[in-house]
């Protein structure tokens, strides 16, 4: 909380990697913003939103800027999501003005899909760039993504935590493993960060990334370098797990 003269503002946290629908969760259950959302039940949200904020993209997950927002007590949800709206889209219009010369995305829209993939793929900071040129190299040999949030995101609720060989295998536009190119809207609600990496992967030629368990990633060019560190940081580390139990 902040109180300037008569004024009294108070701190609204948007976090970044969350969905549209956990955004809302959080904000109605907010003691900060008075909730002028209707009920949606069987209403579609993105007509809602269109009416309420005046979106211009063609969905409404990842539309929000992650920040933190200075608002008075009282504040509309709706009103809050508009400022959110608008200053995504400030920073999508500048991180599109960015772009390098030879990205294979179209659009804004576009970048803002593959920046919420990036945001959830992303363990440190600085892997960002190599995992933006693994999945722009990707796109422009035609290559499938194969990324499983967009499978934990196709997945929805059921999700436990755990993916398994035959959830690579459900049929949703999202399932990169099945699907070739972006999927149809944004996964989460990607950073500045991650909408930069975006417009402007790291040089390489780098194919493949896999988790080392810290939360760095190791890069391979090759599908037998791939396989390799699967086998060192995920398979040998599983079962040096399950013998320490």
């Amino acid at each position: 909380m902040i109180s300037g003269g008569k004024t009294t503002t108070y701190r609204v946290r948007v976090k970044e990697g969350i969905t549209v629908n956990k955004l809302l969760a959080e904000l109605q259950s907010s003691v900060i913003l008075r909730d002028d959302l209707p009920s949606f039940g069987n209403v579609d949200h993105y007509d809602v939103f269109k009416e309420l904020i005046g979106i211009q993209t063609p969905f409404i997950e990842g539309i929000f800027f992650p920040d933190t927002y200075f608002v008075e007590k009282g504040t509309t949800i709706s009103s809050f999501l508009s400022l959110t709206h608008r200053k995504m889209s400030e920073e999508l219009s500048s991180a599109w003005g960015k772009k390098a010369d030879n990205l294979p995305l179209k659009s804004e829209e576009e970048l803002l899909i593959l920046a919420s993939i990036i945001e959830k793929e992303t363990g440190l900071a600085e892997d960002a760039t190599r995992i933006s040129q693994v999945f722009n190299k990707r796109l422009v040999i035609n290559m499938k993504l194969q990324s499983d949030p967009t499978v934990i995101y196709a997945m929805g609720d059921p999700f436990d935590g755990n993916i398994r060989k035959r959830d690579l295998a459900i049929k949703s536009p999202y399932n990169t493993y099945t699907t070739r190119g972006l999927p149809p809207t944004p996964i989460a609600i990607p950073s500045r960060r991650s909408l930069l990496a975006a417009s402007r992967p790291a040089e390489g030629d780098y194919l493949y990334f896999v988790a080392r368990g810290d939360g760095s990633s190791q890069f391979s060019k090759t599908l037998a370098e791939h396989n390799d560190a699967v086998r060192e940081y995920q398979i040998l580390r599983k079962s040096a797990r399950k013998r320490s139990l």
